[in-house]
Formats: structure tokens, sequence, C-alpha cells
């Protein structure tokens, strides 16, 4: 008898009630559910990369004024402001999920990814190189994008480039190739 004086009904009884079919149903339809969830929080995701991707780039697809005009500084701190939050994120995001791939985010919202990392200060990316290494193992980012984040970070620590993918002006304000190790 339970506590609230119904007979107690033997194990092997409820089994019985519950077809194996049955059972196999309630599996599915949890297993669906949680696909289905994942899937959302994955374009979720998907979008939120997107929409840092395009304030990353919005901003430096401006109009520069001159660069001796004081009206560059404001360009500059709405830059800075938008770089450091959309790394803040990011850095939640790969501490969540690891970096964000293909797999998990599509190609484009991936690169989005990489373009605030790059973007980021160079021990930020230092920092991040390592798990960019790893998904570019696995095909869940591009090996270009690596190539230019190690080159980056090597101008940035004042070594030349290994794989020629970052340009510098020269002093007559031509664009030149940073040099290179080999």
């Amino acid at each position: 008898v339970t506590q609230r004086g119904e007979p107690a009904v033997p194990r092997k009884m409820i089994r019985k009630k519950l077809p194996m079919k049955c059972l196999v149903a309630l599996l599915l339809v949890g297993c669906a559910s949680t696909v289905l969830a994942q899937a959302k929080m994955a374009e979720d995701l998907r979008t939120e990369l997107l929409e840092m991707g395009r304030r990353d780039q919005e901003i430096r697809e401006r109009p520069l004024p001159p660069l001796n005009s004081s009206d560059i500084q404001p360009l500059i701190e709405e830059m800075t402001k938008i770089d450091q939050a959309n790394f803040r994120r990011l850095e939640e995001i790969i501490n969540e999920f690891g970096w964000p791939g293909k797999h998990l985010v599509g190609e484009e919202a991936s690169t989005a990814a990489w373009l605030i990392l790059q973007h980021a200060d160079l021990e930020q990316q230092k920092r991040y190189l390592p798990v960019l290494r790893s998904a570019v193992a696995k095909g869940e980012a591009r090996a270009s994008n690596l190539a230019m984040t190690e080159d980056r970070i090597l101008i940035g620590e004042g070594k030349n480039q290994l794989y020629g993918t970052q340009i510098v002006s020269d002093p007559d304000g031509k664009p030149t190739l940073h040099p290179v190790d080999d």
C-alpha cells in the first residue's frame, strides 16, 4: 500500500502495462526534443556570430576621415569598443562550446568568429591560437585563417611573418609585403 492508501502495484505489472514500443517511443521523443533544442541553440549562436561579424566589418568599411583630423579619434574609440565587446562574447562562446566551427555554426559564422579574433589584441590572439589551430586540424576552421592569425601574431611580436599574409605601407604609403621569414 502506498502513502495515499492506494494498493501497491508490483513492478512486473508496470512493465506489462507499458509495452516496449511505448518505452522506445518515449525515449525517441526525449532524444528528438534534445536534438531540436541543440539545433535551435546552434542557429541562435550562428545568428549572434553573424551579427557580431557584421558590426566588426561595418565600422571598418566606413570612409576614413583624414588621419590628422579630430574626427578619427571617435571612430577609433567606437571600433575599439565594438572589438572588445565582440571578443568578450567570443571568449564566452569558446569557453562553453570550444571554437565555433563549421559543423556547429556554419562556415560564414565560423569565419566571423575568426575575424573577431583577428581584431583582438595580441595577447588575446596568442591565448586562443591553440584553439584555432585545433579547430583547423579537425576541419572546423580554415587553414588560411590560421596562417593569417599566426602572421599577425608574429608581426605583433616584432618578427617576420611565415606565410606572407600581411601587407603594410612603406614610408610613401605604398602597400608592401611585411618581411617574410623565408
